[in-house]
């Protein structure tokens, strides 16, 4: 909004500009009151108005008008420079919360898939097949897969959070 109020500064700068090589009406008026007493009934008018118009400045107002108008393109490209950078950062949050959201299908996958194993290798170890070593080994693998889940939840939060506030 500042950057589009700049811009819209420098649209009025180059107005003003331009406005020096347009005629100039200047108006006066005065009124004295000439008495050498108190009583103030002697009083006089004046009225005066001029009309100018310079015919030759030696350029410089098409020079003011010029830098008036390189100003107000700095300024439309700074707008667009900064309303590129705001839909860069949009599109790139939202590519974000989308991976984020890849990613907790793939790590509820790997949970389920760990919960399965594990309880194949507790079976196991039921069943004396394996010992209480590989069993706790594949509760330490459904653990990190549980925490790798939570990560990516936070990461979905986060990515959104940032969505948001790109928007």
């Amino acid at each position: 909004n500042a950057l589009r109020l700049e811009q819209d500064a420098a649209r009025a700068r180059i107005a003003a500009a331009r406005a020096g090589g347009r005629p100039q009406l200047s108006l006066m008026g005065r009124q004295e009151w000439n008495d050498k007493t108190l009583g103030l009934e002697s009083s006089s008018y004046t009225v005066a108005g001029v009309l100018s118009w310079r015919l030759f400045d030696a350029g410089v107002t098409s020079a003011a008008v010029d830098q008036a108008r390189a100003a107000e393109l700095e300024a439309a490209a700074r707008l667009r420079q900064a309303e590129e950078e705001v839909a860069l950062q949009v599109a790139e949050a939202r590519r974000l919360a989308l991976e984020a959201e890849a990613r907790i299908a793939a790590r509820q996958a790997a949970v389920a898939q760990a919960e399965e194993a594990q309880r194949l290798m507790r079976k196991r170890y039921e069943n004396g097949i394996i010992n209480l070593a590989e069993l706790l080994a594949g509760q330490a693998q459904l653990d990190r897969a549980r925490a790798d889940l939570v990560a990516a939840r936070h990461d979905l939060v986060a990515a959104r959070t940032e969505l948001r506030r790109a928007v």
